[in-house]
């Protein structure tokens, strides 16, 4: 195998006949903060002096959230795992085609590019190969289609938003040398970043995290409850020995959990020492408290998998039982949405297709096909 560059023959884009509209002030590099247009009047995202970098961490940080991971990941799963085929009227060139893309691995492809759900867009360094094993008929192949870590992509544009160049560590790299992943459109409002599907589940994740924090603090106070002492004032006084051992016994209870007492002293008794008495203050969970937390976190749970595609009675979420007509229609919502991120993915993955035939065999044609999932079984 011989590593080559080929990019050279690719077409370059007519900013001419662009028709996307200016970037505001002419801004020709970085991307506007597409959550705060939502909730800037809630204070729920990044200040609006947020970088797009900032941007990327705050979708990191959703993406460890229990519920988040998990109906991405559901959701994910089932466009991975779908049957695909290349069609084409030579079948040499359908037969290239698919050898070349389980070389490439596409199942891990494919993940790799709807990891553009979380983050809007996502670019891949495309390496190309040389097949001699054939000195004849050479053949070019694509070998590996390396994803770029986000945080380290700019895309560069001129004033009528038509990319011109990747921004890779601070340096422009040509375009021939990447492919490109825009989720799920290049769209007026964020262009080439893409929108990233956890923008709809923004206010669903900061409110979860908000409660989850409030639940833990009750607990931490539940397991370690704060310590009251109430002590007679004419045997304690400021200043004086008493007073000394007296906090000396209460940092022992805060810091160590242990305390040394003279002999004549019974613990169960509530006096640790003469003339005082303890008591510990404890969150009320009673009432229902607790279960209050849980049912608004679940409720926000119920809300962020709604919002990702994933509706109630499929088995991932608690709900009470429903009709089968129920569950049967929420079925095919379910596949639609499948259906419509793997149509998505397929185009994109036809880019890729159109570059090796070109290169490969001029003037044929062949198509990637998803099998895609039927809408109306159950």
């Amino acid at each position: 195998m011989q590593i080559f560059s080929i990019f050279s023959h690719r077409k370059k884009a007519k900013h001419a006949n662009s028709k996307v509209r200016l970037l505001p002030g002419n801004r020709n590099k970085g991307n506007p903060d597409i959550l705060i247009a939502g909730y800037e009047e809630l204070a729920l995202s990044p200040s609006d002096k947020a970088s797009r970098a900032s941007l990327m961490r705050t979708y990191e940080k959703m993406l460890l959230d229990d519920k988040v991971s998990q109906v991405m990941e559901i959701v994910n799963s089932a466009v991975r795992s779908m049957p695909w085929s290349v069609v084409s009227d030579n079948p040499e060139v359908a037969e290239f085609i698919t050898g070349n893309l389980n070389t490439l691995n596409l199942k891990q492809f494919v993940g790799n590019l709807l990891s553009a759900r979380a983050f809007g867009f996502a670019v891949f360094e495309e390496i190309w190969e040389k097949d001699l094993s054939n000195p004849e008929n050479p053949r070019y192949r694509i070998k590996e289609e390396k994803l770029l870590p986000y945080h380290r992509i700019e895309f560069v544009t001129d004033k009528y938003a038509v990319l011109r160049a990747i921004e890779f560590d601070g340096e422009e790299k040509p375009l021939e040398w990447f492919h490109i992943f825009t989720y799920p459109q290049i769209k007026p409002d964020s262009y080439h970043y893409g929108v990233s599907d956890l923008c709809k589940i923004y206010r669903e994740w900061f409110t979860k995290d908000i409660l989850k924090k409030y639940r833990n603090l009750g607990l931490e106070n539940f397991a370690f409850p704060i310590v009251v002492a109430i002590y007679d004032e004419n045997r304690y006084r400021e200043g004086t020995r008493e007073w000394e051992e007296l906090l000396a016994m209460l940092d022992g209870l805060k810091d160590d959990s242990r305390v040394a007492l003279p002999s004549g002293i019974n613990p169960s008794s509530g006096e640790l020492m003469p003339g005082v008495r303890l008591e510990f203050l404890e969150p009320k969970f009673g009432g229902g408290g607790f279960n209050a937390f849980e049912r608004a976190i679940e409720n926000e749970n119920r809300a962020i998998a709604r919002n990702l595609g994933l509706p109630d009675d499929l088995g991932f979420s608690d709900t009470r039982t429903g009709s089968y007509a129920k569950s049967r229609t929420e079925m095919q919502l379910y596949l639609q949405v499948v259906n419509d991120i793997a149509g998505i993915v397929e185009k994109n993955i036809q880019k890729i297709i159109d570059r090796l035939v070109f290169y490969n065999f001029q003037e044929a044609s062949a198509k990637f096909k998803f099998d895609l999932k039927d809408e109306t079984q159950p």
